[in-house]
């Protein structure tokens, strides 16, 4: 879909640490005409993230990072996820994608590590966060096109997507996370897409939506 010698502007809500089960990691390494944005809240994966691809951007301007969350306003929300040390403290109990169960709802990070043990409860940390809504930190880099977008917020994906301007941007190819949306907000992603001409597609926990020109 994207043609090597053409820029390519991608947005990725929900970054982690840029690398661990992430799909564009290696396009944007490997494509230097690749720029765009990451967006991860959680401080210890944040900066995981920018060690990640330091040598990428290290001389470089075409990638930017924001250490906020996607939220409906401007605003500094609770925001839950597992200790940086967790996984260390409790080897074993842990799947390898702890560090991705970050949620403003607490009650959806104690419903999935209730299915892996009893003892992780006490590791779940409470962060105050600066959020922002989506067209606030696109107005803020004066984004003037998004081509593909991937959006991984452990439940948020509907409301992060509802935000996009589609009229606007029009963005190529969209990946999202619909394993953990409620079936209304499932079934609400996919008309939205659809309004917008979107192929959709699922696999697994995700749904990829292409532009369909």
């Amino acid at each position: 879909m994207f043609q090597k010698h053409n820029n390519v502007f991608f947005l990725q809500v929900g970054s982690n640490d840029g690398l661990t089960g992430d799909p564009i990691h290696n396009l944007i390494v490997e494509n230097k005409n690749y720029a765009g944005i990451f967006i991860e809240p959680v401080v210890f994966c944040f900066d995981r993230l920018k060690e990640n691809y330091q040598d990428t951007y290290k001389n470089e301007s075409r990638l930017v990072f924001e250490n906020v969350a996607i939220g409906l306003t401007a605003c500094k929300k609770s925001f839950y996820y597992l200790s940086e040390d967790s996984r260390q403290e409790l080897v074993g109990e842990l799947p390898n994608t702890y560090d991705q169960l970050g949620s403003f709802d607490i009650n959806h990070i104690i419903n999935i590590i209730n299915h892996f043990s009893d003892r992780v409860r006490p590791y779940i940390i409470e962060a105050i966060v600066d959020c922002l809504p989506l067209q606030s930190v696109l107005d803020k880099h004066h984004v003037e096109k998004i081509d593909l977008v991937h959006i991984d917020t452990e439940g948020f994906d509907f409301k992060v997507l509802s935000q996009i301007d589609f009229e606007r941007y029009q963005p190529k190819l969209i990946l999202y996370e619909h394993a953990h949306l409620s079936e209304d907000e499932r079934s609400q992603a996919h008309i939205l897409l659809k309004k917008y001409d979107y192929h959709l597609t699922e696999h697994q926990g995700d749904t990829l939506a292409t532009l369909e020109l």
